[in-house]
């Protein structure tokens, strides 16, 4: 969809770009907005200048501004990021306001969850062979 305003709701839409988008309870792949708000929907990636997010879900957000309102995101790069609490993957920001929880705030939890992805590659190997053989 493009346009200069782009509302949906209860939708499904592959790619936004537009100057605004306002989504609420939908999902979109990929958002291109100048501004972007979410109410109750989740996106993949979301590139834009201000995003606010209430309740809603997104894989990848890049903003200069980010207002988060109980809404998992898997990664944030942004100027300013903002909310009660903000829990992410990953954070990378100028300016953090609110309480963060993140996946990777620790190295024990990476060490961890990278020793568990080897594992389970090294079991899934193991197991592929073993059948192949028998």
């Amino acid at each position: 969809m493009r346009g200069d305003r782009v509302t949906a709701s209860q939708s499904v839409v592959g790619k936004i770009i537009a100057d605004s988008a306002c989504l609420d309870q939908s999902y979109a792949g990929s958002i291109v907005a100048e501004r972007a708000e979410l109410q109750q929907s989740a996106t993949l990636t979301l590139q834009t200048d201000a995003a606010g997010l209430s309740h809603s879900a997104a894989g990848v957000v890049r903003a200069g501004q980010v207002q988060l309102d109980r809404s998992p995101v898997g990664a944030v790069v942004g100027g300013t990021v903002s909310g009660p609490e903000i829990r992410c993957g990953i954070l990378r920001a100028e300016r953090v306001e609110g309480n963060v929880s993140c996946l990777l705030d620790r190295w024990w939890v990476a060490a961890i969850g990278g020793a568990a992805i080897g594992v389970g590659f090294a079991l899934t190997e193991f197991l592929l062979r073993a059948r192949r053989r028998g």
